[in-house]
């Protein structure tokens, strides 16, 4: 992938999806001996899902949405993700059945010159970078405040990834994880 993407002049991007939460909090609590810590939580729970993609230069890119992952949903992102293309994106994706979809690779015919789709090994998300971006999500999307609708956390997530996007170094250090080290940018 990597010597087709040399060759071609295009970008590999790794590609997942993550369901969020209104209370996903990183913190812990404490509570002094004989009381029961309290931890604030949403007035309102609701969930957001977001699907993302990064290369190993840094870059990142994503796409909210409500409702569950579809050969529908994932087209919608993938002209997205082409729409912002300035080079052939390779893309790696996991097995979900909403990327190996027929519609999906109906769609995918005829687009080989601006993108080509490749698929990790079944049960391996310690193989997919993208997996340390949904950590990051998981321990920072709501640090700053608890969202109380589903407007709010859509605003609290689109905040956090922009605010990854402008810190590609720390995008591109998710690839010296042993497992994906063989991945990370040469320079």
């Amino acid at each position: 992938i990597a010597d087709a993407a040399t060759q071609e002049g295009g970008e590999i991007h790794w590609c997942d999806e993550k369901g969020v939460g209104a209370n996903e909090f990183p913190g812990c609590g404490y509570a002094p001996i004989g009381e029961t810590p309290e931890v604030e939580v949403a007035a309102h729970p609701c969930q957001m899902n977001v699907v993302s993609t990064i290369t190993n230069e840094g870059k990142v890119r994503f796409m909210t949405y409500r409702s569950t992952m579809t050969a529908t949903v994932f087209i919608l992102f993938l002209k997205r993700l082409l729409q912002g293309a300035h080079k052939k994106i390779f893309l790696i994706v996991d097995q979900l059945p909403a990327h190996t979809s027929a519609a999906v690779e109906e769609w995918l015919q005829g687009r080989e010159d601006r993108i080509e789709m490749f698929y990790l090994p079944p049960h391996a998300p310690e193989r997919n970078p993208d997996e340390y971006l949904n950590n990051d999500i998981h321990h920072g999307v709501n640090a700053a405040n608890l969202p109380n609708n589903q407007s709010e956390l859509r605003a609290n997530i689109q905040r956090f990834l922009q605010s990854l996007a402008k810190l590609p170094s720390h995008v591109a250090n998710y690839f010296e994880n042993l497992y994906i080290h063989y991945a990370a940018a040469t320079v």
